[in-house]
């Protein structure tokens, strides 16, 4: 009690008196019949006052006076003019955003929502949008979140994620009365028009932050996962067509995965939608149409599942590869897609089998990378191999390319497409050294061993001439084995003088510095250098055997010719 007493006294005056006034006036809305009269008072000075003991802080400190406040503000909105009340309370809610805050204002705000004089529905898109713009800005999670820590990644075990999962929770109760206010509209035309609204913005909160949290293995019984559930669920009954929505979402090639444009779907909402319907299987999936070819989910869905790869955070390019392989796997249908649809979803995925963090999203990005090369059609193929050069990076990735060519010479034996001048046109732009004789046989081994591999392939195969390709044979020899003969010469000097200078140069600490393709290697001991130069020699090795095998092919056709 004493300590009670010690700390009051340490509280300002001026800051006591506030409080007093302001549960003195609290006690007086509260008491002022069934009406308040407003009349005389300032909606913009007494609302403000009632606002700021709404707080998760001022509920913990002071709980009788968070209560009142609630209670006062839910009198306040029976009697106040709708449209200024709703000002009022989104622009004190912007200023001070706090999740206590926002869930206690649901509730008056739904008492007036529907008294606004609102005939063509702008002032209901406004409210739901500002709702959705406290979500995006005020809930989203910091950082990003490493799939294999799945005590954060699961909301159950994580500050931030609970407090979205409280939020949502309140939403849902929130959602369901505003539904149920909309199927009591009498005029149809007026229904149709808030029932879209309301649509359009409950796919938009499964954006952020819902978008950034797991739900892959989540518990069926997760407090999180139900209200999403429920959230589809409230979707799918106002909604005859949810497969509509690719049409109202933001294209791919914006750029702009938070679109400015308030009657678009955001990229990432639309896409997360059809993640959880599909790869979680949340919602009644049953429902969707039956019309739609699953050529047409496939060419619609796609580029959302694009949007998702591409994002920064590993948990949603997780989602994103996951949805590319469930419509890969479970949608039976060859497809191709636009170049530059194409061309964004093999950026993302060929970033991701490179450098993504954990191995388990490495190995499904690899999956379904393989898996849409292998379904896809000889023309539809060949058109994404001559796309594929200019996006590729990696020199592992680059020769698996190759190697698939190869296979589609076996596959397709007699398709125009993969013999004569169509076939040259993907050696000339896959099988050469990238800078002639001055490459970095180390950087580019990988491709530069697929190469020559699958030249050797092409001569041993194409000795009768069936698939046209003599006509190229000096054309390839000058592309890649002139070049690569000087570079190996090149190399294994270059390689010699780095040995030299390992045995040769002056240690500090029993350690040297290296440089390698362009970039310094950290310091390491000498052991460790001379090992990496002995791999550097095993490589140099490999490709001069590779290619005088090679030229020995070449050597056979000119003499049988």
């Amino acid at each position: 009690m004493e300590i009670e007493e010690e700390q009051d006294m340490n509280v300002p005056v001026k800051q006591k008196t506030e409080k007093k006034e302001d549960e003195e006036l609290l006690q007086a809305i509260l008491e002022d019949g069934n009406e308040v009269d407003l009349a005389t008072w300032d909606l913009w000075e007494v609302i403000p006052r009632v606002f700021r003991y709404l707080s998760k802080s001022h509920a913990q400190k002071d709980e009788h006076l968070h209560l009142l406040s609630a209670s006062a503000l839910i009198k306040i909105a029976s009697a106040a003019n709708p449209k200024e009340f709703i000002l009022i309370l989104l622009s004190q809610l912007e200023e001070d955003f706090d999740d206590a805050r926002f869930c206690t204002l649901l509730r008056p705000l739904q008492s007036v929502l529907f008294r606004l004089p609102d005939e063509n529905g702008k002032s209901f898109h406004w409210c739901l949008t500002s709702i959705h713009d406290c979500l995006t800005k005020h809930l989203c999670l910091p950082g990003d979140f490493n799939f294999e820590d799945r005590e954060k990644v699961h909301p159950e075990s994580d500050e931030y994620q609970m407090i979205i999962c409280k939020v949502y929770e309140e939403l849902i109760f929130f959602y369901q009365t505003i539904q149920y206010e909309i199927l009591k509209i009498v005029d149809v035309p007026k229904s149709k028009k808030f029932e879209q609204i309301f649509v359009s913005h409950l796919v938009k909160i499964l954006g952020r932050p819902l978008v950034q949290l797991n739900f892959e293995g989540e518990s069926s019984s997760s407090s999180l996962k139900k209200s999403v559930e429920n959230l589809l669920n409230l979707i799918f009954s106002m909604s005859v067509d949810v497969i509509s929505f690719v049409k109202k979402t933001e294209p791919l090639t914006s750029h702009k995965f938070n679109s400015e444009n308030s009657d678009c779907i955001p990229l990432l909402a639309s896409a997360n939608f059809y993640y959880l319907i599909f790869c979680e299987r949340l919602g009644p999936i049953e429902k969707i149409p039956k019309v739609y070819s699953t050529s047409y989910l496939r060419s619609n869905i796609f580029p959302l599942a694009s949007a998702l790869i591409l994002c920064e955070d590993s948990l949603i390019r997780r989602k994103g590869l996951l949805l590319s392989n469930f419509m890969l796997e479970e949608l039976d249908s060859c497809f191709f897609t636009e170049s530059v649809v194409l061309e964004h979803f093999m950026q993302g995925l060929t970033t991701c089998i490179t450098y993504e963090k954990t191995e388990d999203n490495r190995k499904l990005s690899f999956t379904v990378f393989k898996n849409y090369l292998c379904q896809l059609r000889p023309k539809e193929k060949y058109l994404v191999f001559l796309n594929l050069h200019t996006i590729l990076t990696n020199s592992s990735i680059k020769a698996y390319v190759i190697t698939c060519i190869k296979d589609s010479v076996i596959q397709y034996y007699q398709h125009p497409l993969f013999r004569g001048k169509c076939l040259f046109d993907l050696v000339d732009l896959y099988c050469k050294l990238p800078a002639g004789s001055r490459t970095d046989l180390m950087e580019f081994a990988n491709e530069t061993i697929a190469s020559l591999n699958f030249i050797r392939f092409l001569i041993i195969r194409d000795r009768n001439n069936k698939l046209g390709s003599h006509k190229y044979l000096r054309k390839i020899y000058e592309i890649l084995l002139d070049p690569l003969a000087e570079a190996l010469k090149t190399s294994r000097v270059n390689w010699q003088l780095k040995l030299k200078e390992i045995d040769e140069g002056i240690l500090e600490g029993n350690k040297v510095s290296m440089t390698v393709g362009g970039q310094r290697l950290p310091d390491m001991p000498k052991e460790e250098q001379i090992g990496i130069v002995t791999s550097a020699f095993n490589c140099i090795d490999l490709l001069e055997s590779l290619s005088k095998r090679v030229n020995e092919c070449f050597l056979e056709i000119s003499i049988e010719s």
